[in-house]
């Protein structure tokens, strides 16, 4: 059975983006993968430039002009549906980067299954989902693996567009419908109506050959750690005033930041720190196959979200033996089998007054690393990649 994905790579893999969906997608894929089955997986790549590379279990297809340009004479005979279904997704084009952008893509795709030959494609996320409907073969069933819910987070720039795309897409008849939380499931049915086919929620996992327990105990240098781009969604700014606050009171712990982001961001957080003489250090991004020795000198994994599609670095802390402390309000908290009393604290939500109310009880000492790690062995994605291969299987 052959599938043909349409994404994106991470770019501590090679590709050009550094957001948990890239991870995700190329993690998913890739572990089915490497499973001994029938499936066989490719990843149609907008941000690789090679017309073919293998990483590691994954065939990945990545275009250039002089494909795009080659595929588009010899298919001249279906630009009107390429241009009918470009000015068509024009609430698309208004968050990607314009219809020209639409275009190509719908081009890249087409190339790529005449290329493939697949039994199955996968779009992800609800922009891709709106080209099932411009695919030219309709005999190809078309699955979708939705990470999040945009249109009604006021903290996403452009919500109100991605609100009428997803609205859109809702009433579009694909093989089946993925989300990767329970809670995203049935806030989509809620918001929007059901999908009229199977809607399944499998969530994410964590890739255990990154995220694993040191082989003997690694000193503790940070009380805590947050690995994420720099954002007021993601809430780095909300902990460092909390820490001011404790600071106050007469209790100081240590930040470590990883990541990079919105450069006024990053100055504004950074003029806080300097002003209220806190002890954080900023480290810029690094690759994936690096966090682990970061997560190792943390003794809590601390993310004050105001919004998160998953959030797959709390599942991937724990599995490095760090407990976690989130917002309550965010869709992975309500997930049931992931967190518990000595993997994680929940904060109420993330402001700032619930950062110190948490930070201000944190025990002295973290829970063990062993019991923490041991708590999510069944969110590798090596199980994960089971349950999904078991839904291309059953497409009818």
């Amino acid at each position: 059975m052959k599938v043909l994905a349409l994404g994106y790579i991470p770019k501590w893999k090679g590709g050009r983006q550094k957001t948990g969906l890239a991870t995700g997608l190329f993690d998913l894929h890739d572990s089915i993968n490497a499973l001994e089955s029938d499936i066989s997986v490719t990843i149609a790549a907008t941000d690789i430039f090679q017309e073919e590379v293998q990483i590691d279990h994954t065939k990945v297809i990545g275009w250039k002009k002089s494909i795009l340009v080659r595929h588009f004479i010899r298919r001249f005979y279906r630009l009107p549906l390429f241009i009918r279904g470009s000015l068509s997704l024009q609430k698309v084009s208004e968050v990607t980067g314009g219809f020209a952008s639409i275009l190509a893509k719908m081009v890249y795709l087409d190339y790529a299954i005449e290329k493939e030959h697949p039994d199955i494609i996968h779009l992800h996320a609800c922009i891709y989902a709106s080209f099932k409907k411009f695919i030219w073969n309709k005999k190809i069933p078309v699955a979708l693996r939705l990470h999040g819910i945009n249109g009604y987070d006021p903290a996403i720039s452009g919500y109100l567009k991605y609100r009428e795309i997803e609205k859109r897409i809702t009433s579009t008849q694909f093989a089946f419908v993925s989300f990767v939380t329970r809670d995203i499931s049935e806030d989509w049915k809620r918001l929007y109506g059901e999908f009229p086919c199977p809607m399944v929620p499998v969530i994410n996992g964590y890739n255990e050959n990154v995220f694993f327990l040191p082989s003997k105990p690694v000193e503790k240098k940070y009380d805590l750690v947050t690995i994420s781009g720099l954002s007021a969604r993601k809430g780095q700014d909300r902990v460092i005033k909390a820490l001011i606050r404790m600071k106050e009171q007469g209790k100081q712990l240590s930040y470590l930041i990883v990541g990079n982001g919105d450069s006024d961001y990053e100055r504004t957080i950074k003029s806080l720190v300097d002003e209220s003489g806190l002890d954080v250090t900023f480290v810029p991004y690094v690759s994936q196959d690096k966090l682990t020795s970061f997560l190792w000198q943390s003794r809590f994994f601390i993310l004050a979200t105001s919004s998160e599609g998953f959030g797959k670095v709390f599942i991937e802390s724990m599995a490095a033996g760090v407990p976690v402390i989130l917002p309550a309000t965010i869709p992975i908290a309500k997930e049931e089998g992931i967190f518990n009393t000595h993997n994680s604290v929940f904060m109420k939500d993330s402001t700032v007054e619930s950062v110190a109310e948490v930070l201000s009880s944190l025990p002295d000492k973290a829970p063990s690393s062993r019991e923490v790690a041991g708590s999510i062995t069944h969110l590798s994605w090596r199980s994960i990649a089971k349950q999904y291969s078991a839904l291309y299987h059953n497409i009818k």
